[in-house]
């Protein structure tokens, strides 16, 4: 029983941003970031109900930050005990606390832990949360040093009985490690005893492309249109389908899919690069072929959502959150259809598009029409020899001019992207000597001749999906002519 249990070993090790506050953010990232590396797991199962004879443990784990360090990845490797697991741990900033959702393998699917870190012993601790009633748990990881680990995790059923008790450390290793660890993890070898329900989320494996309408609602008052590309492969030995995706709007997503044959039912765990995320269960319907999903979502909303398969290359995909009265907070249909294997060739050019734009942005820029929130709509244009507000691009550098500032030149530095069909620039200014933290403003851009638009988002807001500005948004657009030097 062992090669089922040692998954405690690493459920403090990880953990993600749900955080909408740039406290909570940096507060969160600052704990999670000392588990970033490649780290050699020993241990020891002392005898139990689960483990008769105990045994020892030894596994790698490789841990990185994924969704814009909103979230927290780490993946072990077993090779004795032929076993891989993957552990997502978020940050809840209403409870101030980490929980915990591990997968593997041999077929654990979500066990769920919750953490809260204790800065004065550099520990996070906690118990399960998805036991039988009556049982009791607890688990610990302590750091000793930036390099070491100190582990113990037990769980007892109803009776006080033991069922596991691990201890062991975990030691860092040398970051070029992390290549064989995650070349082991990734091969994937299909688990002979695979539920035959997964057949059902076969069909969706591949890379696709989504359009996404959002009718007007409570959450989307104006509605919208959203594009997005989605990946999607099996993970541990067949038994866990992995879903990534990105957004025209700079969103990003991973969602987990399987069939659990103890509930018979099938999960799903969701979350994206703004901290959002949810569980479901699912059921399948043949004779329509559509599996639908329900949601329970912390405020009291339900979250129902069915994916209708018309053709192998094709989904119909709907979704709508309402409250307990039948209010409608969000409604979206999207439409997703498989990508051809010859719709891979562009990435070069996106590439060239990407090296062009670099050199073509370079220089003073003078803005001719600027709007905030709705502010500034209609207004004549100016020059932009004569324009107070002015952004100067050298390198990857750039250096915003503005009249009234004081004889102060924010400073800072830009990359250029591409999320779906638009091209996105993200605007970053260093932690200041003043204490301001380290600033990410995410915007799109477009070059027309000599004028350029760029529309970044201020305070936190997502990624803007058009070159508007309104009320509200917290959206600032910019029409900006090259002023020649």
């Amino acid at each position: 029983m062992i090669s089922r249990l040692s998954i405690v070993l690493v459920c403090a090790s990880f953990v993600v941003g749900s955080v909408p506050t740039n406290a909570d953010e940096e507060d969160s990232r600052d704990v999670l970031g000392r588990f970033v590396g490649v780290w050699k797991i020993s241990a020891t199962a002392k005898p139990a109900i689960w483990a008769p004879e105990g045994g020892e443990i030894a596994e790698q784990e490789s841990a990185v930050w994924a969704l814009k360090k909103r979230l927290f990845v780490s993946r072990t490797v077993n090779q004795t005990q032929k076993k891989k697991a993957l552990w997502i741990t978020t940050y809840d900033p209403k409870q101030n606390v980490y929980p915990v959702f591990g997968f593997d393998s041999k077929g654990l699917l979500g066990a769920e832990w919750r953490h809260t870190w204790d800065a004065s012993v550099n520990k996070l601790a906690g118990r399960a949360t998805d036991l039988q009633p009556g049982w009791t748990s607890a688990g610990q990881n302590r750091l000793t040093d930036a390099d070491t680990n100190v582990l113990d995790y037990w769980i007892k059923n109803e009776h006080g009985e033991l069922m596991l008790h691990h201890i062991g450390k975990k030691e860092r290793q040398p970051a070029n490690s992390e290549a064989a660890v995650v070349a082991a993890w990734l091969k994937n070898d299909p688990a002979g005893d695979r539920p035959a329900e997964l057949k059902v989320l076969e069909r969706m494996i591949g890379t696709w492309d989504v359009v996404e309408i959002h009718k007007p609602a409570v959450w989307t008052t104006e509605g919208g249109r959203v594009t997005a590309k989605i990946t999607r492969k099996w993970i541990l030995n067949g038994r866990l389908m992995m879903d990534t995706s990105i957004h025209s709007d700079g969103t990003e997503g991973i969602n987990l899919r399987s069939f659990d044959p103890q509930s018979k039912a099938y999960r799903s765990w969701w979350f994206n690069s703004e901290g959002h995320r949810n569980t479901a269960t699912g059921s399948w319907n043949e004779k329509s072929q559509t599996i639908s999903w329900v949601s329970k979502l912390d405020d009291g909303k339900t979250m129902h959502f069915s994916i209708r398969f018309p053709n192998r290359n094709q989904e119909v995909v709907d979704l709508k959150v309402t409250d307990a009265d039948g209010k409608v907070y969000f409604d979206m249909d999207s439409i997703v259809t498989r990508r051809s294997t010859a719709d891979k060739k562009p990435k070069p050019d996106a590439n060239r598009s990407k090296s062009t734009d670099q050199s073509r942005i370079q220089g003073t820029w003078g803005a001719t029409q600027y709007v905030q929130n709705g502010q500034g709509a209609g207004e004549a244009p100016i020059a932009p020899e004569d324009s107070a507000i002015r952004f100067a691009f050298k390198g990857n550098e750039f250096l915003l001019l503005a009249s009234g500032n004081a004889g102060k030149t924010p400073k800072g530095t830009f990359n250029l992207g591409s999320s779906g069909q638009e091209k996105t620039i993200d605007l970053i200014f260093p932690p200041a000597s003043n204490g301001a933290k380290k600033q990410t403003m995410s915007g799109i851009y477009e070059f027309d001749g000599e004028t350029l638009k760029i529309t970044y988002a201020t305070d936190g807001a997502r990624r803007p999906a058009d070159f508007k500005s309104n009320r509200g948004s917290k959206h600032i657009a910019i029409v900006f002519k090259r002023i020649k030097e």
